[in-house]
């Protein structure tokens, strides 16, 4: 009965263990993409270098986020974002003080996903990267 216990206990395990592996394998190394607000016809770039991962369902990696005010920019920033099933998540603040998460999912043509602001007016974005 307990070795029965024992090899169903290391079946899970491995079964978990094989899943976050397949996930932090699909990790990118490098990713850049641009953000765009339809609304205003607003578009700049942003890039997460570096990525890799630093637990089952966690990653790190170097943010840069440009603004439409240059002094806001975010430059080289190191972040710690989390996996999910469907791609990537982080959440980050400008240099003008502006709290946002976002999200990346891996599509047919790279990834796509939205940044939502989590402080001052809501402002959501749209994001495409390869």
């Amino acid at each position: 009965m307990k070795l029965q216990v024992i090899i169903a206990a290391i079946s899970i395990i491995s079964v978990a263990y094989s899943s976050t592996l397949a996930q932090t394998a699909a990790l990118p190394k490098d990713l850049t993409g641009r953000w765009n607000l339809a609304s205003q016809n607003r578009t700049q770039t942003f890039s997460l270098d570096g990525i890799s991962a630093s637990g089952p369902d966690a990653f790190t990696a170097k943010l840069t986020w440009w603004t439409a005010d240059p002094s806001c920019t975010i430059r080289a920033e190191s972040i710690t974002g989390r996996i999910t099933p469907t791609g990537i998540a982080f959440d980050s603040k400008t240099k003008c003080d502006v709290s946002f998460t976002a999200e990346l999912n891996r599509a047919a043509s790279g990834w796509e996903g939205r940044a939502t602001t989590t402080s001052g007016t809501r402002v959501e974005l749209s994001l495409k990267a390869n």
